[in-house]
């Protein structure tokens, strides 16, 4: 079966041999053996190329995942609690940078033989198109072809920075709110705004459970640029609180109606859909997981 994906993938008997280093006529022989097992033809044979028939290229689209899937297995057999490889992440820029990427020699310092790739872009990534191993997301997932399991949140808070706040007018409740510069956030992927939605206890007491319903001051779709525009003291910001408390903490920015908690955003762990689950993906969960468990912020309620 190996041996008919590469001459799919080569297009030839030839390339395809050197790649095994096996002989044309070997190579020949097997495929011809499974053709007669299967019943069926598979390749389209010229003196110029090869190419799969319509059966030919059916069984190649379902056999190379599942060889795929055993060479890994064999490998991480072979390896026992040496993992190695590359492991393809992608995760939402708070989560990136102030959970993962802080916390990650722990995670390299066990496993020093694996190797990282991380995203943080702000689209959506397709993690079965562009071949990511696995993704932390917010909100709901609603793709079946990914396994998911909430394993944390994301809080929010408003904030200000102490010059913006002192220029304007006091914000005692959410109807004051109205009178403010509203930095409002634009999900690219979308092109939809992000609404700030108060938690589920205090709904009932602001107009339809969302802040801001003025039209925004300015607007931003990347999230590094909205955190500059808010400590530039463009205007009232809605952020993560893992953002926020550093500025906080040093004065830099003030929060902005404490008793009015707002809506957490659900975190997933998520991966393809698949018979079998890489070793290295299921460390990195179980990693993510145990992370959170030592970091409140980031536990669900």
């Amino acid at each position: 079966m190996r041996a008919f994906c590469r001459i799919v993938e080569t297009g030839n008997f030839k390339n395809a041999s050197e790649d095994l280093n096996v002989a044309t006529t070997t190579l020949s022989g097997q495929i011809q053996s499974l053709e007669n097992q299967l019943g069926v033809k598979l390749l389209h044979r010229t003196t110029r190329r090869v190419s799969p028939t319509a059966d030919g290229l059916q069984y190649y689209q379902r056999i190379l995942p599942l060889l795929d899937e055993i060479e890994e297995i064999n490998q991480e057999v072979q390896q026992g609690d040496n993992v190695s490889g590359l492991l393809k992440i992608e995760l939402p820029s708070p989560v990136a940078d102030h959970l993962i990427v802080p916390n990650l020699p722990s995670f390299l310092a066990k496993y020093p033989n694996l190797r990282i790739e991380i995203g943080s872009s702000e689209r959506v990534v397709d993690l079965v198109e562009e071949g990511v191993d696995c993704a932390i997301r917010g909100g709901v997932i609603a793709d079946d072809r990914l396994v998911a399991k909430v394993i944390g949140q994301m809080p929010f808070c408003l904030c200000a920075t102490p010059n913006y706040l002192q220029q304007h007018a006091p914000i005692q409740n959410a109807e004051d709110l109205e009178q403010h510069c509203y930095l409002a956030f634009k999900f690219a992927a979308t092109g939809k705004l992000a609404r700030v939605y108060v938690a589920a206890e205090i709904r009932e007491q602001v107009k339809d459970g969302i802040l801001f319903h003025q039209t925004p001051s300015q607007t931003y779709n990347n999230a590094q640029t909205y955190y500059h525009a808010l400590l530039a003291g463009l205007g009232i910001g809605y952020v993560p609180k893992a953002f926020a408390e550093p500025y906080l903490a040093t004065g830099e920015l003030v929060q902005v109606l404490k008793d009015y908690p707002l809506q957490a955003m659900p975190m997933s762990f998520i991966y393809p859909h698949s018979r079998y689950t890489p070793k290295r993906v299921k460390l990195f969960q179980q990693w993510v997981e145990d992370l959170i468990e030592r970091n409140p912020l980031w536990q669900r309620e």
